[in-house]
């Protein structure tokens, strides 16, 4: 693969994760999967881990990988089962791994069986793979990759249930103001909160209409009731 392919190949694999990678593509899963094993580029081939493992997290796998391996040239067969052994190991870190770990656990049983145990060895050992046509892959390099892209992925999916579980919060606390209060005396509790200047008017209308309604709503018997209350349907 000349260098002009390799930065267009970089594009193709940003679609699934694997950040030397800048834009995402449209182009085929089996066709990027292809194309990152017969690469004689050490760092297309150290993301093939992340690739493949976005692809089965992301339900992206439409292939079997039976089929697949056979379509290979053969000389890229056996680097193509390997690297699935890798990707195998390092995914038990991911969470919600099962129906990811089936799949490769069942391929690798029926085409070879001996990865996985040679290949938890290897990385565990930080001895040199080699994965054919020249190409020897660091297990360090392997590991911290793989690490650092899921730790940022996994933060990436927290910040997003965080975002989410703050939005519905805010939505019910709008709604219950709502409830409460007109827009006009909500605008001025705002008004009150932020500590801006208010007409003495407001400051007499807030003494005699809202600060009441807001002792009852912090009496702590009144919350009591309506939670019993509630709870019982």
């Amino acid at each position: 693969m000349d260098s002009l392919e390799n930065e267009l190949f970089f594009d193709e694999l940003g679609r699934y994760g694997y950040q030397l990678f800048r834009t995402e593509s449209a182009e085929k899963t089996a066709h990027v999967l292809r194309k990152i094993v017969t690469s004689d580029d050490a760092r297309i081939l150290e993301g093939f881990p992340i690739v493949f493992s976005n692809i089965l997290l992301d339900g992206l796998l439409t292939f079997d990988l039976v089929e697949f391996e056979n379509s290979l040239p053969k000389a890229y067969q056996r680097r193509f089962r390997m690297l699935v052994a890798v990707s195998y190991h390092f995914i038990f870190v991911i969470p919600n791994n099962l129906e990811a770990r089936q799949i490769l656990s069942s391929y690798l049983k029926k085409r070879d069986p001996e990865l996985l145990l040679t290949i938890p060895q290897v990385l565990a050992s930080n001895t040199p793979l080699n994965i054919g046509q020249g190409i020897v892959l660091s297990p360090e390099r392997l590991t911290n990759a793989y690490g650092r892209y899921f730790s940022h992925r996994q933060l990436e999916q927290n910040e997003s249930i965080s975002n989410k579980i703050e939005k519905e919060r805010v939505e019910l606390f709008q709604k219950a103001i709502a409830l409460l209060f007109t827009d006009k005396q909500t605008t001025l509790l705002y008004k009150l909160l932020d500590k801006k200047p208010v007409t003495k008017t407001e400051k007499e209308y807030f003494s005699r209409t809202l600060k009441p309604r807001l002792k009852a709503i912090c009496n702590k018997d009144l919350q009591d009731l309506a939670t019993m209350i509630l709870s019982r349907g």
